[in-house]
């Protein structure tokens, strides 16, 4: 569905009517309907509590999605304004980098908070890849990966991806393909 030039610049205006009225469903289908760039948008023609209500009214996922589309210290000063279980929520739904990143831009006070309403594994992550400098390989790194058991066909591998696509959109899969025995992962010296 194609959003109209009159839905593009009154976007903030429905948003607001929307949140006004509580009709939390309407106002998620609303933004669905939106590009990410026509969601930040309107958002920053909103208050800032306006803005949190939305974001809390959103699925955690959508509201990742926009979080994700802004710069790492203004998604940071989105964050820190949300309460921690729904700060966490949101920032479990990004993959891992951007996690980081973000959380690397708070204050240690509001980062501790919203690491310790996720689930303890995923914080872990998070606190091992935001202790590297943001433009050193750890740094960049995701530590999400895909595993396939060691005798799946190469054809059941690729159709399950193929199958998985709307899943894996967000993440930046590389293959890698061994070149040699050396290379192969089940072959030790």
């Amino acid at each position: 569905m194609s959003v109209t030039p009159e839905l593009k610049t009154e976007s903030w205006i429905e948003l607001r009517q929307l949140l006004a009225a509580g009709d939390h469903g309407a106002l998620r289908a609303y933004v669905d309907r939106l590009s990410a760039g026509e969601a930040l948008h309107a958002l920053f023609h909103l208050d800032a509590d306006e803005r949190d209500r939305i974001l809390t009214t959103l699925l955690p996922e959508d509201a990742a999605d926009l979080v994700e589309e802004v710069p790492d210290e203004h998604a940071a000063d989105i964050i820190e304004r949300l309460p921690p279980a729904d700060a966490a929520a949101i920032l479990s739904e990004m993959q891992s980098d951007d996690q980081a990143d973000v959380l690397a831009n708070l204050e240690t006070p509001d980062a501790e908070a919203i690491l310790a309403a996720m689930p303890s594994e995923e914080a872990e992550d998070v606190r091992r890849l935001a202790a590297y400098d943001p433009d050193v390989a750890g740094g960049l790194m995701q530590s999400e990966f895909l595993s396939f058991l060691g005798d799946e066909q190469v054809g059941d591998v690729v159709r399950g991806l193929g199958e998985a696509a709307e899943e894996l959109k967000d993440y930046e899969i590389q293959s890698r393909m061994p070149h040699s025995k050396r290379d192969h992962p089940r072959c030790l010296r």
